[in-house]
């Protein structure tokens, strides 16, 4: 019973008004929320306070959602918007970091005084981190927009403040706005990736429009490819639930690294460091080893709990039936054989019952937990060996891309951890290596075996041909005393023996109705559990892993070109990626805590 009585976590919650406080420090193995900033440069001076008191508010009912989040601001630290929002950002205790478009010597000759570039200096020491974007074409305002790409690519959140006019030149505000609302056509055919906007409103220097618009907010929601889908209701509840979603993983986060760093360890070691790379501290391949370190120990949590609840519903309605059986049959109209049922369904229906009135995972419960930690794990999988080897393909944008439901949080995080220091790669050779003892063998080992121990997918199938047995022995034994039922009957009858005062008809007639509750229990318990599927799933990774492991080691000992290398790790991780998404299809398809109303 501790399992089901134990303290539900609050995710979908709405902000309080309490004090504020700085935002959560940010810590290895937590999910921070991105939140880049646009705007104009040039503010009437009598604006300036209203915009700094609206941008504040904004970053503050944001934090207010998450408070166990850390949050990080993207920002250009150009002059005006870019700037204010990150002295606001600064003083909440967020971690900045900055994108400059351009060498820092010209982005400090196109500021307007050395009042400015000293405020951008003095920002810009404060920043956890930067990035300086190489320039991808000789344009002149190319770099605006490879700014604008950035942002897009890496924010969860825009702040917009804008006069919401049209963009006088290429890559401005009103072009930010446009990508982060409708992103881009993609070669996959899916829909692009999106999110909403906080307009600030905001005038520009010369600007006459009526001053009690300025520092007013509204939201903008994501209108991917302008298709108006007629879904800004829907989307407005789906990007709150993507907050939530983060919040709630990174606050059972912190609680499992406080109980549990050594089991965290132990998942992270599993990953292989390399030991040679001293700076692999910090890197986003650290990052990336934490956050799966957590995933998965959380997954292994609430596998187990799930698991639980599921045979407490089993057991207890297979109960039900035997105590409904004794009173429609040897103990007929016994009160206490009805009570007994009534009190037998209600044991049973009581997870979930729980569960509808727990805000857990947002009433998901422990399995939507299981299955989000479970597949955020293994896309962190594919990521940090992708890291490792200096290949700079995102799990984001291959994993979970037509997935836009509350499922949209794991693919937000694993953008985020692109943010903050700088790669460092491990040489080639070494790379692959790593990768093809770490990740492409030990996936081997644990799909197909490696001859000391028997294959995860023979394993499945045999449970699933031991459940077979039971149901075929139970569906027998029902045939059986149904036959011994009618044969007794007709004897009975014969020989004129009232059967309304026959014991032993009525045990028979209980006895069926009993083996044939347990069938139908053991089928629904080995249907959800999918034995079957899964044990096909484990054969065919395990011939993919196999079939890789051959043309990676084949490739090193030709030593091949990087390139047939990198793409070798990279059809293998998005074949994994697949796979990931189809069991998550699957076990969604087939929720434990509510196959017994099915």
């Amino acid at each position: 019973m501790r399992t089901f009585f134990a303290k539900n976590t609050v995710l979908d919650k709405q902000p309080d008004h309490g004090p504020i406080a700085l935002a959560v420090p940010h810590q290895p193995g937590l999910v921070p929320v991105i939140v880049a900033v646009t705007g104009h440069r040039y503010f009437a001076s009598q604006d300036i306070g209203l915009i700094e008191a609206a941008v504040r508010a904004s970053l503050i009912d944001l934090q207010r959602r998450c408070p166990h989040s850390p949050f990080w601001l993207l920002s250009g630290l150009a002059e005006g918007a870019d700037s204010i929002a990150a002295r606001c950002a600064l003083e909440l205790g967020w971690q900045v970091h900055a994108v400059i478009p351009v060498s820092l010597q010209d982005h400090e000759s196109s500021l307007s005084s050395a009042q400015a570039r000293e405020a951008f200096h003095q920002l810009r020491s404060r920043c956890t981190s930067s990035t300086i974007l190489p320039l991808s074409s000789e344009a002149p305002d190319q770099k605006y927009l490879d700014v604008a790409g950035y942002l897009c690519q890496q924010g969860q959140w825009l702040i917009a403040v804008w006069d919401g006019k049209p963009a006088e030149g290429c890559g401005g505000t009103a072009d930010v706005v446009r990508l982060f609302e409708q992103g881009m056509v993609n070669a996959a055919g899916t829909l692009p990736d999106t999110g909403p906007v906080i307009h600030i409103h905001a005038r520009r220097q010369h600007d006459d429009f009526a001053s009690e618009h300025v520092g007013s907010q509204s939201y903008r929601w994501p209108n991917p490819l302008n298709l108006d889908l007629g879904q800004t209701s829907k989307d407005s509840g789906q990007w709150w639930r993507v907050l939530a979603r983060i919040d709630g993983f990174n606050l059972l986060a912190r609680d499992c690294l406080d109980g549990e760093a050594s089991e965290v360890q132990r998942h992270r070691q599993s990953l292989g460091f390399p030991e040679s790379e001293t700076s692999f501290a910090g890197s986003e391949a650290d990052r990336i080893s934490w956050i799966y370190a957590v995933a998965d120990r959380l997954s292994l949590r609430y596998q187990s709990r799930r698991l639980n609840s599921f045979l407490w519903m089993l057991r207890f309605s297979l109960l039900a039936i035997v105590a409904e059986q004794l009173y429609t049959g040897p103990l007929e109209n016994n009160p206490y054989a009805l009570a007994f049922t009534i009190f037998f369904v209600v044991l049973a229906v009581y997870p979930e019952v729980a569960r509808w009135r727990s805000d857990f995972w947002g009433g998901g419960g422990e399995e939507a937990a299981y299955l989000d930690c479970r597949a955020l794990a293994e896309a962190c999988r594919v990521q940090y060996y992708w890291r490792l080897n200096g290949m700079t393909d995102s799990t984001a944008d291959i994993f979970l891309a037509e997935q836009r439901d509350e499922l949209e949080w794991i693919r937000q995080a694993l953008r985020s951890t692109g943010i903050g220091s700088t790669e460092r790669l491990l040489s080639v050779n070494d790379g692959f290596a790593f990768a093809l003892k770490h990740w492409i063998i030990n996936q081997r080992k644990f799909f197909i075996g490696d001859g000391e121990h028997n294959s995860r997918a023979s394993r499945d199938l045999k449970k699933a041909e031991r459940y077979d047995r039971t149901v075929s022995t139970l569906l027998f034994v029902v045939l059986g005393l149904l036959c011994g039922a009618v044969v007794t009957h007709l004897v009975m009858k014969a020989m004129h023996i009232p059967l309304t005062d026959n014991v032993w008809l009525a045990s028979v007639q209980m006895g069926w109705g009993v083996a044939l509750g347990a069938a139908a229990t053991v089928k629904l318990y080995q249907r959800t559990l999918a034995h079957h599927e899964n044990a096909r799933r484990y054969e065919r990774m395990g011939l993919l892993t196999r079939m890789t492991e051959i043309s990676m080691t084949e490739a090193l000992l030709r030593q091949s070109n990087v390139s047939a290398c990198r793409d070798i790790l990279r059809s293998y991780g998005c074949a994994a990626l697949r796979e990931n998404e189809h069991w998550l299809t699957l076990l969604r398809s087939r929720p434990a805590g509510s196959s017994l109303s099915a």
